[in-house]
């Protein structure tokens, strides 16, 4: 069993083949490093996006607590000045107080 022997035509065209896939792939690994650089750098842009996210949600929240906390002290003035609004009236006088009850209530205080 004889092997054939090449002709210089297909050695010359397998030559170029895998000096292109040489080239190719070293053009490939080559770029590697620049790509690997941009997807670092996205990373970073990345987080500092999150993390100025984080920095307004923060600020949000005191607003918020500060908001509330003026509420609470404008709740708990208005109710004092309920409380002693009512504390000058008499009975009948209070709104959601009928008049039977604030009769009833004349009753057991004397």
């Amino acid at each position: 069993m004889t092997f054939p022997l090449p002709t210089p035509g297909a050695l010359t065209d397998l030559a170029r083949a895998v000096a292109g896939q040489v080239l190719e792939s070293a053009a490939s690994i080559a770029t590697v490093p620049v790509r690997v650089l941009g997807l670092l750098g996205q990373g970073e842009l990345l987080l500092s996006r999150v993390t100025l996210l984080a920095e307004r949600t923060e600020a949000l929240i005191e607003r918020f607590e500060g908001v509330v906390t003026e509420a609470e002290k404008a709740v708990g003035a208005l109710q004092a000045m309920i409380k002693s609004a009512d504390d000058g009236r008499p009975a009948a006088a209070r709104p959601g107080t009928s008049r039977a009850r604030a009769a009833r209530s004349a009753d057991t205080q004397t």
